[in-house]
């Protein structure tokens, strides 16, 4: 007979209710590879918050895919994220989300923007 109790956790992360963020590429959208890329993500209005949250989660997606999560400063209303030594499987469909928390004001989920950039990768 056994007494003991496991205690297996699985922590799942749902992302909704995502802003869609503008998102700009520092070049052009067709890249040579072992090129680096950077892309902005930024909110075209600026964001009420509430209480001291200055910033919150943005994400860097590829072809609905998320790539590189990190945190969306509120103060500057933009992300960066970088890519290195570009190959050609970083080719596709990039956009960026930023995830509402606490830290918005209920009516400030409704911003939307251009997310999305085909960025084509050349041998």
């Amino acid at each position: 007979m056994v007494h003991a109790i496991g205690h297996n956790v699985i922590n799942i992360s749902v992302i909704a209710n995502v802003v869609a963020a503008d998102l700009s590429l520092l070049g052009p959208p067709s890249i040579s590879q072992g090129a680096r890329v950077t892309f902005v993500c930024s909110l075209p209005n600026v964001l009420q918050t509430m209480g001291d949250c200055d910033s919150v989660q943005s994400y860097l997606m590829r072809d609905g895919v998320i790539l590189q999560v990190q945190g969306f400063e509120l103060k500057n209303s933009s992300a960066t994220f970088v890519i290195q030594d570009i190959v050609q499987r970083d080719a596709g469909q990039y956009s960026c989300v930023v995830r509402p928390s606490q830290c918005f004001k209920q009516d400030e989920d409704r911003v939307t923007g251009n997310n999305v950039i085909n960025l084509q990768v050349k041998g």
